[in-house]
């Protein structure tokens, strides 16, 4: 099944890339290449661009497809989507194995093909959008099922790999942090200083990286990477205050709360981890990774059509340990869909050659953008409140202190 699972990921993946028109792409995969262009003649992208929000792995990784595609945009642009198309199929094969956690593994395939490897939406942020998601969900997934798989093993070294793989793709991309307390599961076989050797492996990387960049680039590594949000006022609560006569000055304190409040909600969540008994941490594991990332996605300051791309395999992760509020998670896969073919099919800026061949050149307004993605933000609402309902909640066991 894990071969089954890859290979027609990798097919279907492979078909798109050769189907699309040239051009169809994100403007967000434009500015990789251009990127790579300015790491040929060598410059440094976080000098002369505003483009690179994140430490530079997902730079190294550009330099390192200029090196193999040579000069040529077409041929850059192909090999970043066939690294997509890798990643896609690599993170099917990597749920299909998880499905050995799964009380009943043989009822989760379907799952997988249907929610990633054929969903329209995931298909268009993979192929189309193009931006390197894929390769980071990769990485986060990886660390969570090694989690689970350390709890099952009662394994120290699993639980190491862990920590890094999660170090991995907080290097990627910042997000991963909120998955940091599950670092606190109160494990009866994980010595104290091997707990703190692994929260040592699952920072250290993206701080020693970014201190390379600050060297360099001081101003453009604090305003650019340290202060960085998605684009405001698109989607949610942000949204909705745009359109106020003082809109922009509320989103601005919004953004500033919503930053500063982050790591004492993280420190809050590590510290309720920490006391919860619970029998099996596999479902505090899952469940709390989808709940965290639809709470960022959900009042967060910023919005990308991108980060649909981290619920999927997250939320197949989550279905393999019941219960499970399927009703939200359907409602939401169809909203997604409609509401990602719909601007892929019109805004050139998320699609390139592929919205102008249908003879679509507009414009993404914010209210008008707000409005559009206002269903897609109430099912995913609904399928917050429905996950950490009560009923749910009692899975996890009491909160209490745990024992000595």
């Amino acid at each position: 099944m894990l071969r089954f699972s890859f290979l027609i990921s990798l097919c279907v993946g492979l078909l798109i890339i050769f189907l699309l028109p040239p051009g169809a792409s994100s403007i967000d995969l434009q500015r990789y290449l251009s990127i790579v262009e300015i790491l040929g003649r060598g410059g440094n992208p976080y000098i002369e661009t505003n483009y690179l929000n994140y430490a530079p792995a997902w730079m190294q990784v550009l330099w390192f497809i200029g090196r193999l595609a040579g000069a040529d945009p077409a041929r850059q642009e192909i090999f970043i989507k066939l690294l997509n198309c890798l990643a896609v199929g690599m993170l099917c094969m990597l749920l299909s194995w998880a499905t050995n956690l799964a009380p009943n593994p043989r009822k989760q395939m379907l799952l997988i093909l249907f929610g990633i490897t054929l969903n329209p939406a995931l298909l268009l942020i993979a192929y189309v959008h193009a931006s390197f998601d894929p390769v980071l969900m990769l990485a986060t997934c990886a660390s969570l099922v090694l989690l689970a798989q350390a709890e099952r093993m009662q394994d120290v070294t699993t639980w190491l790999a862990a920590a890094f793989v999660l170090g991995l793709a907080i290097l990627l991309k910042p997000v991963p942090i909120v998955y940091l307390p599950l670092l606190f599961i109160p494990y009866h076989w994980l010595p104290k200083r091997a707990r703190c050797f692994g929260i040592i492996l699952s920072i250290s990387p993206f701080i020693i990286s970014l201190s390379v960049i600050y060297a360099l680039a001081p101003k453009a590594t604090i305003a650019n990477v340290l202060q960085y949000s998605s684009v405001p006022g698109y989607f949610g609560l942000t949204g909705l205050f745009f359109p106020l006569s003082s809109g922009q000055t509320l989103i601005a304190y919004y953004s500033w709360i919503f930053k500063s409040l982050l790591p004492i909600a993280l420190t809050f969540a590590a510290i309720c981890i920490n006391r919860c008994q619970s029998e099996s941490s596999y479902l505090i594991i899952f469940r709390y990774a989808l709940l965290a990332t639809l709470t960022l996605i959900i009042i967060g300051p910023g919005f990308g059509t991108q980060y649909l791309f981290w619920l999927a395999p997250l939320a197949i992760l989550r279905s393999y340990f019941p219960p499970c509020a399927k009703a939200p998670i359907i409602a939401t896969l169809l909203i997604a869909n409609v509401t990602l073919l719909y601007e892929y099919l019109r805004f050139p800026i998320l699609s390139g050659t592929l919205a102008t061949s249908l003879g679509s050149a507009e414009v993404m307004h914010p209210t008008i953008t707000t409005l559009i993605r206002m269903p897609l933000y109430l099912c995913l609402l609904w399928w917050l409140m429905e996950d950490s309902g009560l009923a749910a909640m009692r899975q996890l066991g009491p909160l209490r202190p745990r024992r000595k």
